[in-house]
């Protein structure tokens, strides 16, 4: 990490971090302006990136892209022109996988408990790509967007993980061909993926990420803590890689659920709900003092 100080007064902040290996590998700011010319204040305005998936989660492979997601405070007339709006920028393949948040976005999703949000405030410092001052006013209070809402959110990604994975071994024995979601998958699926469920007789992709969410959902509602570098990443890609047979997927879906349900019950570690107000004012507070650098 390297330490940069801003000259300029007009700039979000006087002082940020920036990795820079990451910077130059993917420079996702002059691709965003080559794309997009009117979407050039990103780099200035972007107030925390970091690296994302599954280089965050400790479980990448050689092959394995980079993803990156970050908060940025757009200019003033995203917040007082009836002509502009804006939610969040990304760039898709051939281009590095990214997706800059608008803060108020962000926000509401956080507060949701959104499995990929959470995260993106809970990756290891070592991942952070850009973290400025207002950024690190957001790391400061990231705990207080958790809730037991986390086990609705993390659960049901698992969940709906869990429904692909059974509907997909269903195809692969049974033709649906009156049923349009399937002719869709017939026609689309991956080769890679459907060599995949051709070995191991099911979705082990799908599957690493339904024990990931699961646990990782556990962990919130015993400790209050979100793990985003795994510790348990070896058995992670053993299961990618098919270690478990399909039956064993289930009894852990069936009992890991029952166990968060029990947790969501009677745990203490995290309140019902966030403060929406004390969280909304830090959110208020930062476009403000974005905003009024924009005249100074």
């Amino acid at each position: 990490m390297i330490l940069i100080t801003q000259a300029s007064e007009k700039t979000l902040t006087s002082v940020c971090y920036i990795s820079m290996d990451c910077m130059k590998k993917h420079n996702i700011f002059d691709l965003i302006s080559k794309n997009s010319p009117d979407l050039a204040w990103s780099g200035d305005r972007c107030i925390f990136l970091t690296v994302h998936g599954s280089r965050a989660y400790g479980t990448n492979t050689p092959e394995s892209d980079t993803d990156i997601k970050g908060i940025v405070i757009p200019p003033s007339k995203y917040y007082f022109s009836t002509l502009h709006k804006i939610e969040q920028i990304e760039l898709k393949a051939p281009n590095p996988d990214a997706c800059l948040y608008e803060i108020r976005k962000f926000f509401n999703l956080a507060l949701s408990n959104n499995p990929s949000i959470i995260e993106v405030l809970h990756t290891d410092p070592s991942d952070h790509l850009i973290v400025t001052e207002l950024g690190k006013v957001i790391l400061d209070h990231k705990d207080e967007f958790l809730s037991k809402n986390i086990r609705h959110s993390f659960a049901g990604f698992a969940h709906s993980q869990l429904h692909r994975i059974k509907q997909h071994k269903r195809w692969m024995t049974t033709s649906e061909e009156d049923n349009p979601k399937y002719q869709e998958w017939k026609a689309n699926r991956n080769p890679k993926i459907f060599a995949m469920e051709e070995k191991f007789g099911y979705n082990t992709k799908h599957a690493y990420h339904l024990v990931r969410l699961m646990r990782m959902c556990k962990e919130a509602l015993t400790t209050g803590k979100i793990i985003v570098k795994r510790p348990d990443r070896e058995e992670l890609l053993s299961i990618r890689d098919g270690a478990w047979s399909y039956d064993r997927l289930l009894e852990f879906a069936d009992t890991e659920d029952k166990i968060i349900e029990g947790l969501y019950e009677t745990s203490t570690a995290l309140p019902h709900a966030p403060d929406k107000e004390k969280l909304d004012k830090i959110c208020i507070k930062l476009v403000e003092r974005s905003l009024s650098m924009d005249i100074l």
